[in-house]
């Protein structure tokens, strides 16, 4: 059964979905060895006049704009043929609605979340996999989930917090992502030395979005909707 798109009709997936860009980069790309081709059997002809410095200069020429096109034909073919990709990982920790860097957790870090930002061009349903092992096996967390996605940006991450047990000053993590059963990032997870800010409105009070992350209870918790809401508190 084909997938239904926006628009009502089928979303093919596959080499043959292709639109004008990809047409376009081909002809460009064949106009352009066409070319080169011409200008370097023209100097070779001409070696007499020439030394060969202008074949190599025009050889080196070439080979950057065929490289250059050839880049960008591979990456939209690619979008075209898989119809997504995975563009950043990354952690919450302390239930605060900001990421933080893979090798600076705070030291008072006790519950953390992952996330990962992906990249739709077609409807799919994609299953992803969060892992946190610990080097020394203290702590190690998994979560799985198949996710119905549209085209689009989408940032996910599991519905509750990890809690760490006795975290330590140089504790390290390997923190993956897998779609579809394949491994598809990695990074390596640190605590610093430093504790992270206490983050409060003006009269004390935790925005109502970071009180639902701290219990744990949103499914669809997304780093633009927390940064939104904190945002949003601290105006009023």
């Amino acid at each position: 059964m084909k997938r239904k798109s926006p628009n009502g009709k089928p979303s093919r997936i596959g080499f043959f979905n292709v639109d004008s860009r990809l047409i376009g980069l081909l002809s460009g790309l064949l106009g352009l060895v066409f070319t080169i081709g011409i200008g370097i059997f023209i100097l070779a002809r001409n070696t007499k006049r020439y030394d060969g410095i202008g074949i190599v200069i025009l050889a080196v020429a070439a080979l950057l704009l065929v490289s250059a096109q050839v880049s960008r034909l591979v990456k939209l073919v690619k979008v075209k043929t898989v119809g997504h990709w995975l563009k950043e990982i990354g952690l919450y920790a302390n239930e605060e609605s900001r990421p933080y860097p893979f090798d600076n957790l705070p030291a008072d870090t006790r519950r953390i979340r992952p996330y990962a930002v992906l990249q739709v061009t077609l409807p799919t349903t994609l299953t992803l996999s969060f892992r946190l092992a610990s080097e020394n096996s203290t702590n190690h967390f998994h979560f799985e989930q198949s996710y119905d996605l549209d085209p689009g940006r989408h940032v996910i991450s599991p519905p509750g917090w990890f809690q760490l047990l006795e975290p330590r000053i140089g504790d390290g993590w390997r923190y993956t992502v897998s779609i579809n059963g394949n491994y598809a990032r990695g990074h390596k997870v640190f605590i610093s030395e430093e504790t992270s800010p206490i983050q409060v409105n003006e009269d004390g009070e935790i925005s109502p979005r970071l009180r639902q992350a701290v219990e744990g209870t949103s499914s669809d918790l997304s780093l633009d909707d927390l940064l939104n809401q904190q945002q949003s508190s601290q105006d009023t």
